[in-house]
């Protein structure tokens, strides 16, 4: 079959197609604030060096010499076809092995100088040319296949460079060792493809180049709303984490204190006039004030240093058991005034792996609040069960319960709200607050149910293991 095609007008065709992306991508990499600036010149370049082989192909025996073809024009395309490709094997070039990357390059130099040099007979130079080609070709494209993280495009680009590497193997082989005619419209379909590929694929690489940095475009786009919306929801926990010191200084703090200075003062004035059972309620109430004032500040700057992300972590080894009978012993006043049965039913030989003072924190705030919303006479039971690697620990109680509708606003710092206890012990919610961040912080989980004049159990996780 053959075909009367002027095969210099078609390379003058290929060197017009390639300048007009050559100025295409030109402007583009010259518009400001351009992050993708690096990898457009490189491809850009790329595009420049092919429109001057496929002049130099088209001209060659009147404007160009055949000499200064083999010299110039054959390194210069192995150079262009590179570049067509560094690009996508570049891009996020983080993701990709150094010793590959400098392979790559290395190959293209010794490649393009060799071949430079060779001033063998046609054939035997198109074996030759074929035979870097198709090295180009396969290494690109198997270096962007090697990496995981390659994008769709990527991985097209590299499809097409390797079954373009593979039609260049072929058509070395023919020329050097089978003698075939390596003409563009040769019978010998293996010459059609290796010629249609070597002068298409990397025009459909401009499209296919185009359409990584659109999807490099939208993932940054994607990426600065997801940072945005992090950042807002950021500065709303701030603000609500504000709001609730403010609250908790204005209210919780502010009136104990408040509360103990005009007892303080009526001690001082009426030191005299006061029985010894007026005076003993009185430094009774002051007492249970300052603890319970001590309790909201120690939660308070505790909670301040996590925010922060100034409170140390130290997990090790520690006894449920133990750190039960330390909150009770801490909290026994409070048990005993209220005359509640308290029930340390954890096992003995139960441990968990976590930081001491947050398990205690936790604890001691779960408990007190127990104490707080159980009416005088009532039961607080503590109980523990292994499930898999984690130590699920409930706090029972037969107090007043919470609501589905409160329960839904617990562990919220933005939720404002708090109750009294049932003996108008005051409460800022700031406790339970704590406790959730303590225990995620330890690697566990945290809830409740209750149900309204029956009673309340909170519940949570953590690991017995490091």
């Amino acid at each position: 079959m053959a075909f009367n095609v002027d095969i210099r007008t078609l390379f003058l065709f290929y060197a017009f197609f390639n300048a007009c992306i050559f100025f295409f991508l030109l402007l583009i990499s010259e518009q400001k604030n351009n992050k993708h600036q690096f990898f457009i010149r490189i491809y850009t370049t790329g595009k420049l060096l092919q429109t001057i082989t496929w002049l130099f192909f088209g001209l060659r025996g009147e404007l160009v010499s055949e000499t200064f073809s083999v010299i110039v024009a054959n390194p210069m395309y192995i150079f262009g076809t590179a570049f067509d490709l560094f690009p996508f094997i570049w891009f996020k070039k983080e993701n990709y092995s150094k010793y590959l990357r400098i392979t790559n390059i290395v190959l293209v130099m010794f490649s393009a100088t060799f071949l430079s040099l060779t001033f063998s007979e046609h054939g035997i130079r198109s074996a030759i040319a074929s035979f870097i080609l198709f090295l180009i070709f396969g290494s690109g494209g198997a270096i962007i296949l090697s990496n995981t993280t390659s994008s769709k495009t990527q991985k097209i680009a590299a499809l097409l460079s390797i079954i373009t590497a593979i039609a260049m193997a072929f058509r070395a082989y023919l020329t050097a060792f089978e003698n075939v005619s390596n003409s563009l419209f040769s019978e010998t379909p293996i010459y059609i493809i290796s010629y249609v590929l070597g002068f298409i694929v990397p025009f459909y690489w401009t499209i296919l180049f185009m359409m990584l940095l659109n999807e490099d475009n939208s993932n940054e786009i994607i990426f600065q709303k997801n940072t945005i919306a992090l950042d807002n929801e950021k500065l709303a926990n701030l603000n609500a984490t504000k709001d609730k010191i403010f609250s908790i200084i204005a209210h919780d703090l502010r009136g104990p204190m408040g509360g103990i200075i005009q007892l303080g003062e009526m001690l001082s004035g009426k030191l005299g006039k006061l029985s010894n059972i007026e005076k003993e309620e009185t430094i009774k109430i002051i007492t249970q004030t300052a603890k319970s004032t001590h309790n909201v500040l120690s939660n308070l700057l505790q909670w301040a240093k996590s925010e922060s992300g100034l409170l140390d972590i130290d997990k090790k080894s520690i006894s449920i058991n133990e750190l039960v009978f330390e909150t009770e012993q801490l909290l026994k006043e409070n048990i005993i005034n209220k005359s509640l049965h308290f029930k340390n039913s954890t096992n003995k030989n139960s441990f968990v792996f976590a930081d001491f003072n947050m398990a205690f924190t936790i604890i001691r705030n779960l408990v007190a609040n127990a104490i707080k919303f159980t009416p005088e006479g009532g039961t607080i039971e503590i109980t523990n069960e292994q499930l898999g690697d984690f130590m699920k620990i409930y706090v029972r109680d037969n107090g007043v319960g919470i609501s589905r509708k409160v329960i839904d606003k617990l562990f919220h710092v933005d939720s404002n709200y708090f109750t009294n206890g049932t003996n108008n012990e005051p409460g800022t919610g700031i406790g339970l607050v704590l406790c959730k961040e303590f225990v995620h912080k330890n690697g566990g989980e945290i809830g409740v149910e209750s149900e309204e004049n029956i009673g309340s159990t909170f519940y949570f996780t953590l690991p017995i293991h490091n």
